[in-house]
């Protein structure tokens, strides 16, 4: 069974010249050879599933959505209601309580914007010694970013603001890199679903899930912070969608090393069903034997290994 991750779902937009994203037709070449190689998995059988009640088929696709994007709505939601289809949608809930672009997305927007070479010039003569925490780059050493089309300098940006750069410190040197670029990080309801959006998702079909308050790595956060991270997405879905749903989670970044076991066991406390990394193969029977709480996925740019 296949699993695919997506993020930014798009037509091309000519002021975002440096952006990363899936156009329109490529999502719907995706969706025909998707449909027409493997069979759409049914809501109804990718929960018992995961209940342990059915069998893994031996064809079949899933469709994840991270980050609870504006797209997700605009053109994705249609073209999946078109063709009878559903998906699962991880929504981080920070952004919604702070009116404030998660740092994430707000160095998206920027290097989308700039490229990676300006801005890392820009948030170069921002940072100091003091704001990177030096275990974490013994930590992290292998490489992140590597998908097509990145440059050394886009890669470099993401790894200091994501990884390396105190937890801190991270609002505000994003906020000053922002205003170093001419730009703000406000635009909350131009980026992210609104709540009547990820309501009527909810009513079409879709699953709505967690992807923590901050999209923070939760492997850098002690249990307490971890928890508050989980349930304040959760709390915040409920509000919208109400208590009956099935929970579900979806790591923020989503690498082996971003979660821990104390995590799984957080999910557990607060009744998640399954939940989503990262992993460029499909779900196996031992995935679903050992709890459903790491889950993989194919990244969407990467779906040529399916073929191999």
């Amino acid at each position: 069974m296949l699993a695919v991750m997506y993020h930014y779902v798009r037509p091309r937009e000519k002021h975002l010249k440096y952006s990363h994203f899936l156009e329109m037709d490529e999502f719907r070449s995706q969706l025909d050879t998707l449909q027409a190689e493997q069979g759409a998995v049914s809501q109804e059988d990718f929960l018992r599933i995961v209940d342990g009640r059915m069998e893994i088929p031996e064809k079949g696709f899933l469709l994840t959505f991270d980050d609870g994007l504006k797209d997700h709505y605009r053109y994705v939601l249609p073209e999946l209601v078109h063709r009878g289809l559903w998906g699962m949608f991880f929504v981080p809930s920070g952004q919604y309580r702070s009116q404030r672009m998660l740092n994430v997305h707000g160095l998206h927007y920027l290097l989308g914007n700039f490229g990676g070479e300006q801005v890392h010039r820009h948030l170069e003569g921002i940072l100091t010694a003091q704001d990177i925490v030096q275990e974490y780059l013994e930590r992290y050493k292998e490489n992140m970013y590597v998908l097509k089309g990145q440059d050394d300098d886009e890669i470099k940006v993401k790894r200091l603001i994501n990884y390396f750069v105190r937890k801190d410190r991270q609002d505000e040197i994003m906020d000053r890199l922002a205003d170093s670029l001419g730009q703000s990080l406000g635009m909350v309801q131009e980026y992210y679903l609104t709540a009547e959006e990820i309501a009527e998702m909810d009513r079409c079909g879709m699953l709505m899930g967690g992807h923590g308050k901050t999209h923070a790595i939760l492997s850098q956060l002690s249990p307490e912070q971890q928890e508050q991270e989980i349930v304040d997405s959760y709390e915040f879905l409920s509000d919208i969608v109400g208590q009956g749903r099935p929970r579900t989670f979806c790591y923020p970044h989503g690498q082996p090393y971003t979660f821990t076991e104390e995590t799984k066991g957080i999910l557990r406390k607060h009744g998640c069903r399954l939940s989503f990394a990262v992993g460029n193969r499909p779900v196996e029977q031992d995935d679903i034997a050992s709890g459903s709480l790491a889950l993989p996925r194919y990244n969407c740019a990467q779906l040529e290994l399916i073929h191999q």
